[in-house]
């Protein structure tokens, strides 16, 4: 987003990461242990695919398929893609007529609606006590649209300049996710302190996004200062260990 890659360059390297994962999803149990990991994330990745296997099992194992199945299937298909293309058309038209910019429409509106979905099926797992499960929903389907919702268009069809909403948005984004990861991977889990954190640095984004959309040249006062504000506060979040009290009140692993 950012041009520092071309299009194919990124889709390559997204591939390079994401087909290794698929391959790791597909393998069981039986050949992760064959693999050459160390016994500690052979069993953290076991354990999180058997996770996902307990969610999953009515799809794993189904019943045979019949003709009326494929139509069904089928018709839910073009529903879904007749619907996104309608919401898409619709929002962007509904934007234009009352002046709301273009990034804000993309970057907060079309994000969040098209995001509903995961977030109940997020709840759903995360009150199951499903954390694998729920970082999975949360996080595969942004790489399934990264990967076949943009770079695939765009290395067809090309990717226009990048412009400072653009930017702003992909550096928040990266700066948020990487936040995320890194406190889910030292917590083996999210806590509420952490998710409270999370959702604030959400609100901070969309703060400094609305106070800069309908300007060409952003102030960096409202752009970088409050990233930086919120990169510090992860900081320091990382660098104070949890006490027991905050993990046995944390969400499920």
């Amino acid at each position: 987003m950012v041009g520092w890659l071309s299009p194919a360059a990124g889709l390559a390297a997204v591939l390079a990461v994401l087909l290794p994962y698929l391959f790791v999803l597909a393998a069981g149990h039986a050949r992760l242990q064959r693999m050459a990991v160390t016994r500690r994330w052979e069993a953290w990745l076991a354990d999180a695919v058997a996770e996902e296997e307990q969610e999953l099992d009515e799809v794993i194992h189904p019943r045979r398929g019949h003709g009326r199945d494929v139509a069904v299937a089928a018709a839910a298909l073009v529903v879904v893609v007749a619907a996104s293309v309608t919401m898409e058309r619709a929002a962007s038209l509904l934007g234009t007529r009352f002046g709301v910019p273009e990034i804000v429409t993309g970057g907060v509106v079309l994000a969040a609606v098209t995001s509903l979905p995961n977030a109940v099926a997020a709840v759903y797992l995360a009150a199951k006590g499903r954390g694998a499960a729920m970082l999975s929903t949360t996080l595969n389907s942004n790489a399934l649209n990264v990967t076949a919702g943009l770079l695939i268009p765009a290395t067809i069809t090309g990717l226009g300049p990048p412009s400072p909403h653009s930017n702003l948005i992909a550096v928040w984004y990266f700066v948020m996710t990487l936040g995320s990861l890194a406190f889910a991977y030292r917590d083996s889990g999210v806590r509420r302190a952490t998710g409270a954190l999370i959702i604030g640095a959400y609100l901070v984004f969309l703060g400094s996004l609305l106070a800069t959309a309908h300007s060409a040249s952003p102030d960096p006062w409202l752009t970088v200062i409050p990233l930086a504000v919120v990169a510090a506060a992860g900081g320091v979040g990382l660098a104070r260990r949890p006490g027991r009290k905050g993990r046995r009140e944390g969400a499920p692993n």
